[in-house]
């Protein structure tokens, strides 16, 4: 998917709108004429866990209403999408664009376009909105999706103009609130389980194994999982996006403009000339490789980063100190017995083998080829 840079701030619900939404009292409300409703696209907070679900997920309306969605956590699309008609793929250019009007009856897909979070006040990037307000005429049940992360949906019920309310705003607030607070906690649960491993080559070198995104059941977790990144000369490393469905990227470099950004790009070892990327790759299930492997042949420190979310701290570093320089065993300065041959042999042999091999391993570091 070409994706468009965007600045996504890290957002998330505060304790304060959580325990106002709490103290909101319960029962229904009278319709008095149009009302308009306020949810939530995702969730997400400054540690980088963001849920791609609709809070709430179910809402119930009367006809004429209008909802208003914003987005948090992450970027996402809205779109209501009439029965028996296919939405475009998360990797089609069309799921990006908005489309239909400013209803929806039915009859004919509508969209928001691209929507990502704001700071209250804040203007949108051009082509680019952070809410997303549709008015629903026609009394029915329907569904609404985010087109680029599937299985977020949700359901609004829309009844009969007059009808009354099953629930106040504050009520909605509320509902959304506690279920945006547990997919949270969740996603920090699932962050503390994930261990980092490394394991040990035959030449002597190490692979460390990292994660790049964490993801479960639609909550994901938009930061490179790592351990020790002290590496030496030779090591490798080899990110594994675990997400449920969130494409990420390992990058190096100066990132091109456009979709360049989003292939792969340079070889398998590093430090290389311009942008060296794994490009961008999903977690299993998905189809494509789930893994991309480096191996560092310089000494010195490295920033990567994820080209869909640097911009929310999706970013990494690693450090590569210089191999041990391999050296022969100290020689013996004692006389040597001659042989029953008659000549010095210095050096026993076995020693200088295990030297020879030890300066082989040194300068002979083999290019590990990337995973695709």
């Amino acid at each position: 998917m070409h994706h468009t840079r965007i600045s996504i701030p890290r957002a998330g619900l505060g304790a304060g709108v959580l325990l106002l939404a709490l103290a909101a009292s319960a029962g229904t409300a009278t319709a008095a004429g149009p009302s308009t409703w306020t949810a939530m696209a995702g969730t997400g907070d400054a540690t980088g866990v963001a849920a791609n679900r609709f809070y709430p997920a179910s809402i119930t309306i009367d006809a004429g209403d209008t909802v208003t969605w914003k987005a948090a956590g992450n970027a996402h699309v809205v779109a209501f999408i009439p029965a028996g008609q296919t939405p475009p793929a998360p990797d089609s250019p069309t799921t990006l664009a908005p489309a239909g009007g400013s209803s929806f009856d039915g009859t004919a897909l509508v969209s928001s376009g691209l929507m990502v979070p704001l700071p209250p006040g804040a203007t949108p990037p051009p082509g680019l909105v952070g809410s997303y307000s549709l008015t629903f005429p026609t009394a029915g049940t329907y569904q609404f999706h985010c087109l680029i992360h599937p299985g977020m949906v949700g359901t609004l019920t829309v009844q009969a103009a007059g009808s009354a309310y099953p629930q106040t705003q504050a009520q909605l607030d509320a509902t959304a609130a506690s279920a945006a607070a547990a997919d949270i906690a969740t996603g920090h649960a699932l962050e503390a389980a994930y261990k980092t491993s490394v394991t040990t080559n035959a030449d002597g070198t190490k692979t460390y194994n990292f994660a790049a995104g964490l993801g479960k059941d639609n909550i994901e977790i938009l930061r490179f999982i790592t351990g020790k990144s002290n590496l030496r000369v030779g090591d490798s490393i080899v990110w594994t996006n675990y997400s449920s469905g969130e494409p990420h990227s390992v990058s190096f470099g100066t990132e091109p403009q456009g979709p360049a950004a989003d292939g792969p790009s340079g070889g398998s070892t590093y430090p290389a000339s311009g942008f060296v990327s794994s490009g961008l790759f999903f977690g299993a299930p998905l189809p494509g490789s789930h893994t991309y492997r480096l191996t560092f042949t310089k000494a010195g420190t490295y920033k990567y980063f994820c080209v869909l979310h640097d911009i929310i701290g999706m970013v990494g570093s690693v450090n590569v100190t210089a191999a041990p320089v391999a050296t022969l065993p100290p020689t013996s300065t004692a006389p040597v017995a001659a042989s029953s041959g008659g000549s010095d042999t210095g050096l026993p042999w076995a020693l200088m083998a295990l030297g020879l091999a030890g300066a082989v391993l040194s300068l002979g570091r083999l290019a590990r080829r990337v995973s695709r």
